[in-house]
């Protein structure tokens, strides 16, 4: 017994009759409410709205371009997956409102199509919507359902493996209202014919085959035909009425047979042309995707090395510093360094440059360049910030620029100078006598490399034994769950209250394993940096 022609039984649910069953049903009920919605309202405002798909929607889905068309809907960038909701607002007194109750009338609270999707697709399974909705609003399909075979279209559209129907995967999900419609791989019926006739005569294994085999072919039908003017021959009629008319009759067999066996051997000569084309292309992206990730993975570790070690610790008996860098990519645009400026200070910057990736990591070297060679024992820190300022704007392109945060501690005199170019979240104080976070307000100027000559302001504060300096880059505050809620700076302040008693060792990493049990399995898009620096005396 074929796979098709088996019950599928899915976990925790009755069983579900074969996709090829239900697809047929499925087809059936389409051709029927094509019948008899004919140029219903509801039947045209489903046409109407299958070519608005195919035309507007989707292909400007796909593109990420803004539509024309006036629907409420979300494009996500999950294979160009358009969302709909199906709620009052959806032209309730438009051109849709009939199909808008139609929809909510069987469950259906938001409409999933993948942007593959064809306005005959689209049609189709609305068709086939229609053809289950007693079921959907009841859950019977009823004698006549029955017989018609809804009921295994009704259970294979509510399960999880779906409905396959009009060459698309149906899934719908009554609990929360989800008809989920994505295009599919649809074989031809003359393409499934061809392909297991060539399985099962071996002397057909590729178009050559069919090209020699074509006059033979078209001989042997036309000496078929002939045999049965030959037979007729023996009943009596004229001999020169029958020959010329099995002539006919054969060469016309015999040219059909040629032409037939000719076609299916040009098909499959475009198919194997294709086939070896694709494969040669697959063949040349494995090797540029090779050569992108050994560029990465050195990009990667030439980044790694701008960032200090975790070794490196300037003033080791009056600070200490604990940092992390978690990149979205292999490379990232978050940087951060410090490095003892003369005999009683030390430097901390952290930059944000806008985008990530390679144009991010390349920019930062260009901040990592000017921090190493800059002498910020005599330059103000509010004057390095308009110099980075001043070199970005020069050298990178005008979406290309970086959020900056440089300060400037003195161990002797526990002061720290800082100057902040619109980074956010704000530089941090935990102060652990208090018990609180200080939010440093002091100095906030436009992100560097936006306008040349941008001005900068300094603004300083007193640190005591015990407190830590915190900077960190938006990724942590941005961080999003599967439901979209941020992780927020509220939720990093409690952090850094709840662990102002511990050393800045364990700072970083603690924050990183809250921020990643907040995130869960949702997909992000940014780095993760936090730098931490503790007073110790």
């Amino acid at each position: 017994m074929g796979m098709e022609d088996e019950e599928l039984t899915l976990p925790g649910e009755a069983p579900v009759p074969s996709r090829a069953r239900s697809r047929l049903a499925a087809g059936a009920d389409a051709i029927l409410a094509r019948l008899v919605l004919g140029h219903s309202t509801l039947g045209r405002q489903m046409s109407r709205f299958s070519r608005e798909m195919e035309d507007d929607v989707l292909p400007a889905a796909r593109d990420g371009l803004p539509t024309e068309s006036d629907l409420c809907f979300d494009a996500r960038d999950e294979g160009a997956t358009v969302v709909i909701p199906i709620g009052p607002e959806f032209r309730a007194l438009g051109p849709y409102g009939e199909l808008a109750r139609f929809l909510r009338s069987v469950g259906v609270q938001s409409l999933v199509l993948d942007g593959d999707l064809e306005s005959n697709q689209v049609h189709d399974v609305l068709r086939v919507l229609w053809g289950v909705r007693r079921a959907l609003q009841t859950g019977r399909v009823g004698r006549w359902g029955e017989m018609l075979g809804r009921e295994g279209v009704y259970e294979a559209l509510t399960s999880s493996a779906g409905l396959h129907a009009a060459c698309a995967d149906v899934r719908f999900q009554p609990e929360i209202g989800r008809l989920t419609v994505r295009s599919s791989y649809c074989p031809l019926t003359f393409s499934r014919a061809v392909t297991a006739y060539m399985e099962r005569v071996s002397a057909f294994n590729d178009h050559r085959a069919f090209f020699y085999a074509a006059p033979r072919y078209g001989l042997l039908a036309a000496a078929a035909t002939l045999l049965a003017p030959a037979a007729i021959l023996l009943i009596g009629p004229s001999l020169g009425v029958v020959l010329g008319v099995g002539a006919v009759v054969a060469l016309a067999a015999g040219l059909w047979t040629v032409i037939v066996f000719k076609t299916i051997g040009a098909v499959q000569y475009d198919r194997e042309y294709q086939a070896r084309q694709i494969e040669r292309r697959h063949e040349a992206l494995i090797r540029l995707h090779e050569t992108v990730q050994t560029d990465l993975e050195r990009a990667r570790r030439i980044q790694r090395a701008l960032v200090p070690g975790p070794k490196l610790q300037p003033f080791p008996e009056d600070v200490h510093f604990a940092h992390s860098f978690v990149p979205e990519m292999a490379v990232g645009g978050d940087y951060y360094d410090f490095k003892q400026v003369d005999d009683h200070r030390v430097a901390v910057v952290l930059a944000d440059v806008s985008g990530h990736g390679m144009a991010g990591a390349f920019v930062t070297g260009i901040i990592k360049t000017a921090f190493e060679l800059r002498d910020l024992a005599r330059v103000p820190p509010a004057d390095f910030v308009g110099e980075v300022s001043d070199i970005l704007a020069r050298l990178t392109p005008t979406d290309s620029f970086a959020a900056v945060v440089l300060a400037v501690y003195d161990v002797a005199r526990r002061t720290l100078a800082y100057v902040n170019a619109g980074h956010n979240p704000r530089p941090m104080v935990v102060r652990r006598r208090q018990r609180r976070v200080e939010r440093l307000d002091g100095s906030a100027g436009l992100v560097a490399g936006v306008t040349p000559g941008t001005p900068y302001e300094q603004a300083e504060t007193q640190l005591a034994a015990g407190d830590k300096f915190v900077i960190c880059t938006d990724g942590i505050i941005e961080g999003a769950d599967e439901a979209g809620e941020l992780f927020g700076l509220a939720r990093l302040e409690e952090l850094l209250i709840g662990t102002a008693d511990r050393p800045a060792l364990v700072m970083p990493d603690y924050i990183l394993h809250a921020l990643a049990d907040h995130i869960g399995d949702a997909p992000q898009n940014d780095d993760h940096t936090i730098v931490v620096m503790e007073v110790l005396r």
